[in-house]
């Protein structure tokens, strides 16, 4: 599993801060995906789009997910 290494290329910081979503590891083809809203279908099936990987999502307030972005990128 792969953890932190990189992922932030995956999903563009513009992207991130503004959908809310940051990516967190990633095991074969599935990338784990923290979100603020993981019950946004459109958005679910734009993150399939963007990164090419199945997701798997955590949720996460947009607070908390703001911070780590701010660290990430």
């Amino acid at each position: 599993m792969q953890k932190g290494e990189n992922l932030e290329t995956i999903i563009p910081e513009s992207f991130a801060r503004e959908h809310f979503v940051l990516p967190l590891c990633m095991d074969g083809k599935t990338l784990a995906v923290a979100m603020a809203d993981p019950d946004n279908t459109l958005l679910f099936d734009l993150i399939k789009l963007i990164t090419g990987q199945e997701i798997q999502p955590f949720v996460s307030s947009k607070t908390q997910l703001l911070a780590a972005i701010d660290k990430s990128y």
